[in-house]
């Protein structure tokens, strides 16, 4: 089964383009504006977001994200996601500002495994294994975005006929622009973990890194990814396997969130805009949805995730 979308994905696939942008033309020539814009601020993680606006990455982008992480050293959005984007020194402040995050460790421990830095392999398994939270900073990102918005002229691009209210638009092009910088796991990363040979210190380390992820994750992605690396390392325990429970759980009661389909100028839409501007944890933000429709956090008893549903079909016809 594939892990369940980051909620804002779903959120920006579809309203978006439907309700805050006019055509393709126009959103094209709001981006290029905005990202003026952002590229000519004091503000260094407005700077950064210029330079990490979906587009091809050139050498133009990797300076502006080198001179907005230099000017910003204490910063830990800003130094995310320069250390995302490949910036080395970036990686090395990620983990001095956050040791106890998780996800912090994961950018230079794929730096470490590109190079065959022995001992940087091993620095970084450490950290991660004794890491007590994890948080891929995507709940800070978009209010990163909306606070840069916020500063922004009143020119919205509606369309015509429609609706259009600030705030809700602000938060939709937040969420656009979030879902499109999802910061990939690092892949060599997780590929080391995964080859790690078993009753070994790294594959000890990789196993509570991975359990850090499932257990402490803020979003639906960072728990998915855990519980799968747990699969690979061949180390799910029941407990493991009741967490993927309770999100799934909350994936399902809260669908209409997961697919987009909260229509903007409801009540519903206001509540969920509301939380995601207050709160920076996917989960945190799916339980207040659950509240909302009267349905419990938890699963009740005897209740079958469609997780597991899908692995028992599976390994009836014989799959592993």
């Amino acid at each position: 089964m594939k892990p369940l979308p980051l909620l804002l994905l779903a959120l920006a696939a579809a309203p978006v383009a439907r309700a805050v942008v006019d055509d393709s033309v126009a959103w094209k020539a709001e981006q290029a504006r905005l990202e003026r814009a952002l590229a000519a601020s004091p503000r260094p993680r407005e700077r950064i977001l210029a330079a990490s606006m979906p587009a091809p990455k050139s050498a133009r982008s990797t300076a502006a994200i080198a001179e907005a992480s230099a000017a910003a050293p204490d910063d830990a959005l800003v130094q995310w996601i320069a250390a995302v984007h490949g910036n080395v020194a970036a990686t090395a402040a990620l983990t001095r500002l956050e040791p106890d995050n998780g996800a912090s460790w994961l950018p230079a421990l794929g730096l470490a495994v590109e190079r065959g830095d022995g001992a940087g392999i091993d620095a970084a398994l450490a950290g991660l294994a004794a890491s007590t939270r994890f948080d891929d900073h995507q709940g800070q990102l978009l209010h990163a975005w909306q606070d840069a918005l916020r500063r922004q002229p009143d020119a919205p691009a509606c369309v015509a006929g429609e609706r259009c209210e600030r705030a809700e638009r602000d938060f939709l092009v937040a969420s656009e622009f979030t879902a499109a910088s999802v910061f990939p796991f690092p892949q060599a990363a997780l590929a080391f973990c995964k080859a790690a040979p078993a009753n070994t210190p790294r594959h000890r380390q990789c196993e509570a890194g991975a359990r850090g992820m499932l257990d402490n994750g803020r979003t639906l992605v960072s728990k998915a990814v855990g519980y799968s690396l747990l699969g690979h390392l061949h180390a799910l325990t029941p407990a493991d396997e009741e967490e993927r429970r309770r999100q799934d759980w909350l994936a399902t009661v809260t669908e209409p969130m997961l697919r987009g389909d909260l229509a903007p100028g409801s009540a519903e839409f206001a509540a969920f805009m509301a939380d995601w501007t207050a709160l920076d944890s996917e989960m945190e933000v799916l339980r207040r949805g659950a509240q909302r429709a009267a349905r419990p956090v938890l699963p009740p008893d005897g209740w079958i995730s469609p997780h597991q549903r899908a692995r028992d079909a599976a390994k009836a016809r014989g799959k592993p």
